[in-house]
């Protein structure tokens, strides 16, 4: 049968149509592919593509409605999200938040005027222990006008010669150590003594002497001055004071001038000098050195006992050369003493010419009252 032309054309046609939408559809969307085998395909007009699309639109309300139930639980956010921030580094970073505000200071208050407080009183000083030994050098102390003095301004006033002995001692005005006049006392051959006793108005009274007793305490001081010396030892005694008793023994207490060598003390290789004498002082020790052609200053701290409750202090020059406590400055035969300056030696066994000047003797009650100026 022979089919008219315009029918087969048109029937060509329509087999064209679903070819030329599939290529059309692949260059648009390469993403999808077109599948290898099309079956049915009528641009989207038949029934099942109808039923398809309508299940897609069911299935977007629902899901849009999902989110909106969703929204509507959550806060309002922007319709725009915010772009994904681009990636970082692994570890970044923290970046550092705003300083916190500093918090708010307190309003200065002036501080109150601060009582005064009164001041501690100082601490009393601890009192030190009394020492046994006196200081090497006395405190002068208070001035103090001396009890006695006795400087031979007025020739032998404050003095008296009962125990003179074979020589009588001088006014002389040649060696002085103050003032205009001093005592010159001078043995020659074999003479023992010449000597003064302290008290008196150059007689020989003995009464005018001074006494001292039980329990006494003075300072004595005198200058002295050698001239000339045969110088004692053992077995001579070699005096220039003496605090003498009312005995008939020898003193407890002397001041004597040796030269001996045997001495083993400190001043060994130098023994010419002052020495001790008599029981209270411990027998003969050497004290100190006394040179001669020069004034020796001598002041004596004491207090009179006979039963060992006295003491002594020598110092020579101002310097403690002897101290002993405890101790007899009398023998217990004797009721008092007296002091003698001189020189009182033993003529046959240390025979020759000695010579010694004595000026300035005072009596007190400190050092300062009879130390010489």
């Amino acid at each position: 049968m022979r089919v008219p032309l315009n029918i087969a054309l048109f029937i060509v046609s329509l087999a064209l149509v679903p070819v030329a939408a599939s290529a059309s559809a692949s260059e648009v969307s390469p993403a999808h592919p077109v599948a290898p085998k099309l079956e049915r395909h009528y641009l989207g007009n038949t029934a099942p593509d109808r039923a398809a699309r309508a299940r897609r639109e069911r299935r977007a309300l629902r899901a849009r409605r999902r989110r909106a139930a969703h929204n509507h639980r959550r806060p309002h956010r922007s319709v725009e999200e915010a772009p994904s921030p681009a990636p970082g580094p692994k570890n970044p970073e923290p970046t550092p938040g705003p300083a916190p505000a500093p918090e708010p200071q307190p309003t200065p208050q002036p501080d109150p005027a601060p009582i005064p407080q009164p001041e501690p009183e100082p601490a009393p000083e601890p009192e030190m222990p009394p020492s046994a030994a006196p200081a090497p050098e006395p405190a002068p102390g208070p001035a103090s006008a001396p009890l006695l003095e006795a400087g031979f301004e007025q020739g032998l006033a404050g003095w008296n010669t009962a125990g003179v002995g074979e020589s009588m001692p001088g006014v002389v005005s040649d060696i002085i150590h103050s003032g205009s006049q001093s005592a010159e006392f001078l043995l020659t051959g074999h003479q023992n003594r010449s000597e003064l006793i302290l008290g008196g108005s150059g007689t020989n009274d003995n009464e005018d002497a001074l006494r001292f007793y039980e329990g006494d305490e003075y300072w004595y001081g005198f200058s002295f001055y050698i001239v000339s010396m045969v110088y004692g030892h053992p077995g001579a005694h070699n005096l220039i004071m003496q605090f003498k008793g009312d005995d008939e023994g020898s003193p407890a207490f002397g001041l004597q001038l040796w030269d001996y060598e045997g001495d083993d003390g400190e001043y060994r290789n130098d023994p010419k000098g002052l020495w001790s004498h008599g029981v209270g002082m411990g027998g003969d020790r050497f004290l100190a050195p006394a040179a001669e052609h020069t004034w020796h200053d001598v002041a004596i701290h004491f207090k009179v006992s006979r039963v060992g409750a006295g003491f002594y202090q020598v110092y020579l020059d101002g310097k403690l050369v002897d101290s002993r406590e405890h101790t007899s400055m009398l023998v217990p035969e004797a009721t008092h003493g007296y002091i003698k300056d001189g020189i009182y030696r033993n003529g046959g066994t240390i025979p020759g010419t000695s010579e010694i000047r004595l000026d300035d003797a005072r009596l007190g009650t400190s050092y300062a009252a009879v130390s010489a100026g």
